[in-house]
């Protein structure tokens, strides 16, 4: 089971193919800082993706295994696709066009070099201050692959490997709330 980073999804900076073994591999990490249940965060699952700005969309080049059950879909039809495919599908009143393009902005700001803040208008309450320039915290509705909703809360951080750019976005379904 690999995909290719190619086509649409070439990432100057991975040369190798993303596996479902490399999946599993970054999923137990993110257990063991989290908890596999959550259980050190509430109850939270986390999952993590990674994404290329230097190539058009900013599409995800590899994601744990933990994003796949979290959205529905398998790893082949993730990698090479910019997060939007989990968007798109929800009814606009669902959406927030803020969020929509906080995240936008904050990656087009790490292909350019630049630093990145919320401005202050744009920023939610329950926003941390401190996540720096590198870094936001966002929630957006999103669709699974049946269709179904969920409240997605995420963390983009900028990354540099071998001085490349990289977007590390760690994602959790927020719980419903009656």
């Amino acid at each position: 089971d690999r995909r290719w980073c190619s086509g649409r999804g070439m990432s100057k900076g991975l040369k190798t193919p993303w596996t479902s073994k490399q999946s599993s591999v970054l999923q137990e990490a993110v257990d063991r800082v989290f908890g596999a249940t959550g259980e050190k965060l509430t109850g939270l699952n986390f999952s993590l993706t990674i994404a290329d700005p230097d190539v058009d969309e900013c599409p995800l080049i590899g994601c744990s295994s933990g994003f796949g059950t979290l959205c529905g879909y398998n790893m082949d039809e993730i990698v090479g696709r910019n997060c939007r495919f989990l968007v798109d599908p929800v009814p606009k009143k669902f959406v927030s066009s803020k969020v929509r393009n906080l995240a936008r902005d904050f990656c087009v700001a790490v292909k350019e070099g630049r630093s990145f803040r919320i401005p202050e208008q744009d920023r939610e309450f329950w926003m941390p201050r401190e996540s720096g320039e590198d870094g936001i915290f966002c929630a957006q509705m999103n669709a699974r692959k049946d269709g179904s909703l969920f409240a997605n809360m995420f963390y983009l951080l900028k990354v540099e490997l071998d001085d490349k750019p990289y977007i590390i976005g760690l994602q959790t379904e927020l719980p419903r709330t009656t």
